[in-house]
């Protein structure tokens, strides 16, 4: 009996705290802090490689174009959701809310954390020069003890027809002993876009000995001082994008795609689902509910 008891208090505690929601048939996982730590600590401590991806509402609108795309986010063994975007899209396509939700730079911070807790070898993949030993020494003066090692890899073509991870890459990461690795490559273009997924797949294969591949995108140069963030408040608010617009208005672009474009092709389906208006019911409630919790 005491084993039942047990048995059912782990199965709630998973099913309240690790859910998984679908938006375009890409997943994510609805994952607190403590579970997130837990779950990479686990992925650590295994004996196989496990892929990471932190997917935003411009990784959806890919996926949602790129069966290709799409195939590659499924691979990942976790899919933690970036973006207030995503909070309310879940909520105006279904009863459900998303209610965790982690930044790809925080999501670092806690690999950086759990390197040290299990005495694990943690590489920076990618990045811009100078930006990636800068990024290094953050972490290296950030978290005492932990082994951090940079590596670039070399200019890496943006084609979909030819391996990605050159043998000197792996011969590094061998020295390195590397467990947990953040690649920072650039979604790629053209026929190449998807290249830091396609990278990480790769490096899976490649280089078994890894336990956390982690696509970071731009976080290096970040963590390099490159860009600033934005303050915790416009975090909090949602208000990233409109920081990031003022401070990289060459990404006007991208920045659009996930603050207009994204939004109107979730709200075309609810349209098409003729749900449009108690979607926007949802989603005012949901914008309520998170103010509130702020």
């Amino acid at each position: 009996m005491i084993y039942l008891v047990v048995w059912l208090d782990s199965f709630w505690l998973v099913a309240m705290t690790d859910r998984v929601h679908t938006v375009w048939g890409v997943k994510l996982d609805d994952i607190d802090d403590v579970a997130l730590h837990d779950r990479l600590t686990q992925f650590v401590n295994s004996d196989r490689a496990h892929i990471v991806v932190t997917p935003n509402p411009e990784f959806l609108l890919t996926a949602r174009k790129r069966d290709g795309y799409k195939s590659l986010l499924a691979l990942a063994d976790l899919s933690v959701p970036d973006g207030v975007g995503l909070q309310y899209a879940i909520a105006a396509l279904s009863e459900q809310r998303l209610e965790h939700r982690h930044m790809g730079v925080d999501v670092v911070e806690v690999l950086a954390k759990i390197s040290v807790e299990t005495s694990s070898s943690f590489v920076l993949l990618g990045g811009m020069h100078p930006f990636l030993e800068r990024a290094r020494q953050y972490f290296a003066t950030q978290y005492p003890g932990v082994s951090c090692t940079a590596i670039n890899p070399g200019f890496i073509p943006d084609v979909d027809d030819q391996p990605l991870v050159s043998q000197n890459v792996i011969h590094q990461l061998q020295v390195a002993d590397a467990k947990i690795i953040a690649v920072a490559l650039g979604r790629g273009r053209g026929a190449g876009l998807g290249k830091q997924e396609r990278f990480m797949k790769e490096l899976a294969e490649k280089y078994p000995s890894a336990r956390i591949i982690i696509g970071v995108g731009g976080a290096i140069d970040y963590f390099g001082s490159a860009v600033s963030r934005a303050p915790k408040l416009w975090r909090q608010y949602g208000l990233e994008w409109l920081w990031r617009l003022g401070s990289q208005p060459w990404r006007v672009r991208r920045i659009c795609n996930a603050v207009v474009v994204f939004p109107i092709l979730i709200a075309w389906d609810t349209l098409r689902s003729g749900q449009f208006i108690p979607a926007c019911r949802r989603v005012f409630r949901e914008i309520g509910l998170h103010f509130r919790k702020i």
